[in-house]
């Protein structure tokens, strides 16, 4: 007990010398210390993500936060640093793939929004969701739903091409 008790001194230590001088060594020896969290939350992260970042982009871009944390925490507000920088290190893995993102957020949630009704429908109807299903839970017209699948198919058939295009770049 005495160990963990002389660690939390020496973390706090290393916070009050940080905050008096941010001395760029100090900084970089609080990253050390913290850069677990940064896999923690990549290694968190859904699926859906991961497999169209590169793991190490969703590191650097965590790294980024978690420096970005580092830099704006405040001692005074009694709150743990883990708790912070858990969500700055989050946050700015969100953004910086949202601004790689060509796709609307809109778009992405009109498709998330029938994703969610077709599985509420086929978990109730054992059975796979018509068109007409889909468009009474979501309350939209037929006219919204068949634009909403034209954006839907444009995005994904630009990605599609974008996949084909990037693979010819590896060879």
């Amino acid at each position: 007990m005495a160990l963990v008790g002389r660690v939390a001194n020496q973390v706090n230590s290393l916070w009050e010398e940080y905050k008096k001088d941010y001395d760029l060594s100090l900084r970089n020896e609080l990253i050390s210390r913290y850069i677990y969290l940064v896999r923690y939350v990549v290694n968190r992260f859904p699926l859906t993500y991961s497999t169209a970042y590169d793991n190490d982009d969703l590191i650097g871009y965590g790294m980024l936060g978690l420096i970005d944390a580092i830099e704006k925490f405040d001692l005074g507000k009694g709150v743990k640093f883990e708790t912070y920088a858990l969500a700055r290190i989050k946050g700015a893995i969100l953004d910086s793939m949202r601004k790689l993102d060509w796709v609307p957020r809109s778009v992405r949630q009109k498709a998330k929004d029938i994703s969610i009704a077709c599985a509420k429908i086929e978990s109730e109807q054992l059975r796979p969701a018509t068109d007409s299903e889909i468009i009474a839970v979501l309350n939209i017209s037929q006219e919204q739903f068949v634009e909403i699948i034209q954006q839907i198919s444009q995005a994904n058939l630009i990605y599609l091409e974008e996949e084909i295009f990037n693979s010819f770049d590896g060879e």
